[in-house]
């Protein structure tokens, strides 16, 4: 694991290893994995006693479907970008912390994620909002081509001929 990067979370101030990753990549496996939902069908006359079941666009519970699916994809796409990037060793501390904040929040009826390293960067590394938002930037900002590797090409550039 020789190319362990390390970031520092710009609220908390840790400072987390990580592996580099492609977040497009990810995108497209839980994309793959959960696909968009299609839309109500309806039935559709077309004379004479011809009627089809065609999907509907335009029906008016397709934009809460769609709107849930998309909040359903970015969490899991988020989780699992953090999942897959995140290369943590647990101390026993931060095991009893975790172990501890299992307990709290089941009090609740609140399930936190099944991976203790997903836990400890949600609930115990990250300061704020903006440490995720941060973090998955400077990941997806990774996987893009750097202005040191695009300039060369774009001087180079033909254009029309």
């Amino acid at each position: 694991m020789s190319n362990l990067r390390e970031y520092k979370l710009p609220d908390s101030g840790i400072t987390v290893t990580y592996r580099p990753i492609s977040p497009t990549m990810i995108t497209f496996d839980v994309t793959n994995s959960f696909p968009k939902p299609k839309p109500p069908v309806q039935p559709v006359t077309y004379g004479e006693g011809d009627v089809r079941l065609e999907a509907n666009w335009s029906h008016p519970d397709y934009p809460a479907m769609l709107a849930e699916w998309e909040q359903f994809t970015e969490l899991l796409t988020v989780n699992a970008i953090l999942l897959r990037s995140l290369v943590k060793n647990l101390t026993d501390d931060e095991k009893a912390h975790i172990k501890e904040l299992r307990e709290d929040m089941a009090t609740l009826g609140i399930n936190l994620d099944k991976s203790d390293k997903l836990v400890w960067f949600k609930h115990i590394a990250m300061g704020s909002d903006s440490d995720l938002m941060a973090f998955v930037n400077h990941l997806r900002g990774e996987s893009e081509p750097s202005e040191e590797v695009v300039e060369p090409i774009r001087a180079n550039f033909q254009g029309d001929v």
